[in-house]
């Protein structure tokens, strides 16, 4: 059993550097879309946008631990349909922002912000990454997809003793505030998109939860807050 402690290790340092490896490339991905629409190499609020997720990306290597970097890095095979429909569509509305948001800089169909405008959505983007940062600290099992897990407990401690879905909340917080930063207020339409299809998932995640993972349903009458502060179940 001591013997296969480095081993163990090792995996979960493997898993953490390709996680980080992966989010690279997908953000890579996403500046070359952003910057070959544009037709624009000094596209700055493209260039702000790729420097705030890397810090991002920088500061949740460094301070999350790697066991949960192993675990996100793992496959999800017992996930509901649903989830797997809305992350497709979600994920093709994410690369829509970004298309659209470079025709907008390309042929100017938004009038130029002010500067202040930039600071201010900069400054919303790094406090929704330091919510989902705060999420993922406390879920040792925080992953993009639910899955009925009979070893997962039910989280209630940190933010999750405030509401149910810290993770989503800090996620759609930074993502209200892309189109912000890229310049232009046509990329809000799949924006707002991505935020209802938030707000469709973690109805369907909490009724999934409830039927799947023991307790959930008791934390469910303990936080009534599903996602906002205002909003109840």
């Amino acid at each position: 059993m001591i013997q296969e402690q480095p081993n163990v290790q090792t995996t979960k340092q493997v898993r953490s550097w390709k996680r980080m490896v992966g989010l690279v490339i997908q953000l890579l991905f996403g500046m070359t879309v952003i910057l070959y629409v544009a037709n624009d190499l000094a596209y700055v609020g493209a260039w702000v946008l790729g420097g705030l997720y890397v810090f991002s990306y920088v500061v949740f290597f460094l301070g999350l631990p790697k066991e949960l970097a192993s675990t996100r890095g793992k496959r999800i095979k017992n996930s509901p349909l649903y989830e797997k429909i809305i992350r497709f569509v979600m994920i093709l509305l994410g690369y829509g922002v970004y298309v659209v948001a470079g025709f907008d800089h390309k042929l100017g169909w938004t009038i130029a912000m002010p500067w202040f405008m930039l600071w201010i959505a900069g400054f919303i983007f790094l406090i929704g990454m330091g919510i989902v940062f705060s999420a993922m600290r406390e879920n040792a099992h925080f992953n993009q997809m639910v899955s009925k897990d009979e070893h997962h407990q039910v989280i209630d401690t940190g933010p999750y003793s405030i509401i149910r879905h810290p993770g989503y909340l800090g996620m759609m917080t930074y993502l209200s505030v892309v189109p912000i930063i890229l310049g232009s207020l046509y990329a809000m339409i799949p924006t707002i998109g991505i935020i209802i299809l938030f707000l469709i998932r973690t109805h369907l995640e909490d009724n999934y939860l409830s039927r799947h993972m023991e307790g959930y349903q008791a934390y469910k009458d303990k936080v009534t807050k599903r996602l906002f502060r205002s909003f109840k179940s």
